[in-house]
């Protein structure tokens, strides 16, 4: 299980690179998009300001999603730590129980 870790690691950092490259392409396309879109219509300003403003909250609404996505992975991992070390606990006090049960048939 050990020997896997690397590529466990490795695996991740790739799944991260082709979230950020996503997100990116993404966001600066929508840019790109809406700035041309809106020029060529000379729209007045307070209307483009509130497409902004609708723009920023679906930012905002991306970034909560992250923070929150992260968080999940993170407790994730710690609640399987967790369940590692109720197992390990758990092997130690049935062997010395086994060990104990064994000595005192003899």
């Amino acid at each position: 299980m050990e020997s896997q870790v690397p590529l466990l690691f490795q695996n991740y950092s790739n799944l991260y690179t082709k979230y950020l490259h996503m997100l990116d392409d993404m966001f600066g396309t929508c840019y790109i998009a809406e700035k041309k879109f809106f020029d060529r219509l000379n729209i007045d300003q307070d209307i483009l300001r509130q497409v902004k403003k609708n723009s920023e909250s679906v930012k905002n609404a991306c970034i909560q999603n992250i923070e929150m996505s992260s968080n999940l992975f993170d407790q994730y991992v710690k609640m399987r730590v967790d369940s590692i070390k109720s197992f390990d606990n758990y092997v130690h006090v049935m062997m010395n129980s086994y060990a104990n049960f064994l000595t005192q048939n003899d």
